[in-house]
């Protein structure tokens, strides 16, 4: 009996020593911020760790699975980094099969899509060209082809038909956001809707389609509103490819506001573009344009004309997160899945358990946290993002985040206003979910690797940033 008691206290006293040690260091904090009016009927998660020290930070419901929004794509991004490798280039060729005589090819033309996310995107024309046809239709005249006896075909094999993703809701599918990504995508899927606007309650006018030649049935149900001051319209798909609906408000008063679009098939809009700026330039082509999914055997059976190379991988991570761009995420998605051979979910939880971080409670179905079946806790978040710290990639990884004040999607926060600390970290935000992810620099100079994730909070967008954000910085201050 006697032993038994000494047994009982010694459990006892293990007990409460490990719970007190458990106890987080900015506990007064955490409990202010859960005291929140915003968060009383919120499910929270919360985890930080001291990477200087050692010391737990925050830790409320870390282990409760919970949907991330963006901040998912930290998964995503940090995955790709390791295993597609921070310096890969995705390639994006033009050849042909058959062979070329007398300036007739007696065959095919090919746009061999290999998963480029950035092919013909502005901001990225310098590693491409003003005009990726001009330069494709340039190399096809080099190559001696004055006329294609066969078709302007997009070879999209690489990743093969990408379905819709069934969890996305409706409304987001038509956005230049819910671009699903392609083997062959172009100008990031997106195109332009220019609206004017008269007064409250008058319909707004479609005044213009970029590119104009995409082929849109679009119908207009836009109207002026002067309770917004910014895009509040949903495009939603019609029955048909290119059909799509527009509805809701924009602000009054307004020439050529402009509201985006994505692509509805981006493959067979390259093929038709290529197609039409062929003849236009003195190239007949006697077949058509199409989008095939069938596999060559070996690139031996088509000649190569020319190679457009991609930005780094490590070039378009730090852009996905700095400006959490869903359609680079999803490609970098679609990329691992190749390489691997298995589902983003099943390599994901590989990915984390190799590295010791807890792979339990890691639901992703998708790549960039726009479903609401996503799933992540915030304790596996704040490990990764001290793994990332660790890595050979991580300086460059964490310095292309969001700057809080100064860049990306957390420019408008002011937690780092006084200079004191800095915060570089990833947001996350849909209806009724915000989060945020990241490495806070505190007034000691020491790295807290931090994950907040909030579903079905009380209130407005702002204000529930702004309870955040005071709370990052008591945390950093602390």
């Amino acid at each position: 009996m006697k032993a038994i008691k000494i047994i009982f206290v010694i459990v006892s006293i293990a007990i409460v020593t490990n719970a007190f040690a458990q106890s987080p260091k900015c506990e007064n904090q955490q409990n202010a911020f859960l005291a929140n009016k915003e968060l009383k009927n919120a499910a929270v998660g919360l985890y930080a760790e001291n990477i200087t020290t050692g010391e737990v930070v925050l830790d409320y419901n870390s282990n409760v699975s919970l949907t991330p929004a963006s901040i998912l794509k930290l998964f995503t991004t940090s995955m790709a980094s390791e295993l597609l490798g921070t310096n890969t280039r995705f390639k994006t060729k033009i050849a042909y099969s058959g062979t070329v005589e007398d300036g007739t090819l007696n065959g095919d033309l090919y746009i061999i899509g290999g998963g480029d996310p950035c092919l013909g995107a502005e901001r990225y024309s310098s590693t491409y060209s003003a005009d990726i046809f001009d330069t494709w239709t340039e190399k096809i005249k080099e190559a001696g082809i004055k006329k294609i006896n066969g078709n302007i075909i997009s070879d999209i094999s690489y990743f093969g038909a990408v379905p819709t993703p069934g969890k996305w809701v409706w409304e987001d599918l038509g956005s230049y956001y819910g671009s699903r990504g392609f083997s062959i995508n172009y100008m990031d899927n997106t195109y332009e809707l220019y609206f004017n606007t008269g007064k409250d309650k008058d319909s707004a006018v479609l005044v213009k389609v970029l590119p104009d030649d995409l082929e849109l049935n679009v119908v207009n149900k836009v109207t002026a509103s002067s309770s917004v001051s910014d895009d509040n319209t949903v495009i939603y798909r019609g029955y048909g490819e290119n059909d799509i609906v527009v509805c809701g408000t924009l602000p009054c008063n307004k020439t050529e506001y402009k509201v985006k679009g994505g692509f509805p098939n981006p493959p067979h809009y390259v093929a038709r573009t290529l197609y039409y700026r062929l003849r236009n330039n003195g190239v007949a082509v006697t077949g058509t344009f199409l989008v095939s999914d069938n596999k060559y055997e070996g690139e031996n059976e088509r000649t190569v004309i020319h190679t457009f190379s991609s930005p780094t991988v490590g070039t378009i991570v730090n852009y996905t997160n700095l400006v959490s761009y869903n359609l680079y995420a999803e490609v970098l998605a679609l990329q691992i899945m190749r390489k691997s051979g298995k589902s983003l979910a099943d390599y994901g939880k590989k990915f984390l358990s190799e590295r010791e971080i807890e792979s339990e409670g890691f639901y992703p179905v998708d790549g960039s946290g726009l479903s609401h079946f996503d799933a992540i806790n915030a304790k596996q978040t704040a490990q990764l993002l001290k793994h990332i710290s660790k890595s050979k990639y991580g300086e460059s990884f964490i310095s292309g985040m969001a700057v809080a004040g100064k860049s990306g999607t957390l420019k408008s926060y002011k937690c780092c206003a006084d200079g004191k600390i800095k915060v570089q970290a990833k947001t996350g935000s849909m209806t009724r979910v915000r989060s945020l992810a990241g490495i806070i620099t505190n007034v000691r100079n020491e790295k807290i690797a931090f994950c907040i994730i909030i579903n079905n909070y009380e209130g407005k967008s702002p204000q529930i940033r702004t309870v955040i954000d005071n709370f990052i910085k008591a945390v950093g201050n602390n």
